[in-house]
């Protein structure tokens, strides 16, 4: 209850600060920093306690990543990409399918609409009633549903329900295809879907630290050379404009790149 009252309290105070406080604005401005700071955790802290102020080497920035983990759990190696994507009216969207040389995390449980399907895998079902079942009640056992055009039909009235989950299958990712043995093996290796966010920054997994430095070094390099290799036509000067590093519960690290 004290928490709760709290919170509003505060939320009460931001929405009305200019009324609550007879404040010159740099004090006004404080209050609103300090209500809005967020509360670090402890092996945060102390992690952040390594970590510099500047831009580091790839390798070096791996190599603290690694050293500094502090989490029970295993933790996954992230890259963020700031591009030189137009923005407002003039938003350039940027979409790419690619995969990795090592797998990012666990495979996708696959729910597979199709006929003939050659490929077996223990992370795949091919039962359609019951891929139909999940569907139709809601509850879906499944990261990634694919299906060829003799099954669309089925789907389509659960479109509103597979739509907001990302599970619709569509061309543009591969989901709607008829080579679907091609698509599985592809997510069963680690293919994903990287797309520029309306800030222009790229989130990008690259794998669990218990890869180790050289397969993590490999996954990095390879993401930043697809981003490269596919900049947008019509975009000037530097494409990749800022690299940073962290992990699930590290800071972030400047990286500098070739």
């Amino acid at each position: 209850m004290k928490k709760s009252f709290k919170k509003q309290k505060w939320v009460w105070i931001r929405q009305n600060i200019k009324k609550t406080f007879d404040l010159k604005p740099i004090f006004c401005y404080l209050i609103l920093r300090l209500t809005a700071m967020r509360k670090r955790s402890k092996a945060y802290q102390k992690a952040a306690k390594n970590f510099r102020n500047k831009i580091y080497a790839l390798e070096e920035a791996v190599e603290i990543l690694l050293k500094n983990k502090t989490a029970k759990f295993d933790e996954t190696l992230e890259l963020h990409l700031n591009l030189n994507l137009k923005k407002g009216k003039d938003k350039v969207p940027f979409r790419l399918l690619i995969t990795p040389p090592y797998p990012v995390g666990r495979p996708p449980k696959i729910a597979a609409l199709v006929d003939k399907l050659k490929i077996k895998d223990k992370n795949i079902i091919s039962d359609h009633t019951e891929i139909i079942k999940q569907i139709k009640n809601q509850k879906i056992n499944f990261d990634v549903l694919i299906a060829n055009k003799d099954y669309i039909a089925k789907i389509t009235p659960y479109a509103k329900f597979l739509g907001p989950k990302g599970l619709m299958p569509t061309a543009k990712n591969q989901t709607l295809t008829e080579n679907p043995d091609k698509v599985i093996e592809n997510l069963l290796k680690g293919q994903r879907e990287i797309r520029a966010d309306e800030y222009a920054l790229v989130h990008i997994p690259c794998g669990r630290l218990s890869l180790g430095k050289e397969k993590l070094l490999k996954n990095i390099r390879f993401f930043i050379d697809q981003v490269k290799q596919n900049r947008p036509e019509g975009i000037k000067g530097e494409f990749v404009l800022k690299v940073y590093l962290t992990t699930t519960m590290s800071p972030s690290l400047k990286v500098k790149i070739d």
